[in-house]
């Protein structure tokens, strides 16, 4: 998930809503109905995810971020930031270091085709992609 979610955000330009990490963070399919059950999940998912977002902060502040104000794609970051955190914690792999995590994404991404998109970030593929998802798109309207 983590890698198509880079991908996502490379290609389409996707950028997790805070609402769908709620509900990523809650684990439940349809939180629509209003029941004691359902708002104290709600509850929960929003600590979980507040949690990961001031964790994110300290991370930026420990690298030299004032923490204070941040800019609008600061702020995408910090989601795509809190989304693979969140699913690293729902994997169970929320302890894993960061050099013990990437060559297994690095992995992931070579088998599904988007190792130069993801990890080697090569700005050719990456706008070859985007145009032809901006074709395929032109072609369905």
């Amino acid at each position: 998930m983590i890698i198509a979610a880079r991908a996502m955000k490379e290609l389409f330009a996707f950028h997790p809503p805070e609402a769908l990490l709620i509900e990523m963070a809650t684990g439940a399919g349809s939180l629509q109905a209003k029941t004691k059950r359902n708002m104290e999940r709600l509850v929960a998912g929003r600590r979980t995810i507040e949690t990961l977002m001031k964790k994110h902060r300290t991370e930026l502040i420990k690298a030299g971020h004032p923490g204070v104000e941040m800019t609008e794609e600061e702020k995408l970051d910090e989601l795509h930031d809190v989304l693979e955190k969140l699913i690293l914690l729902k994997a169970g792999a929320h302890n894993s270091s960061q050099e013990e995590v990437e060559p297994l994404l690095e992995e992931a991404a070579m088998e599904m085709g988007v190792y130069e998109i993801v990890v080697a970030k090569d700005a050719d593929q990456i706008a070859k992609h985007r145009k032809l998802g901006k074709e395929m798109m032109t072609g369905l309207v």
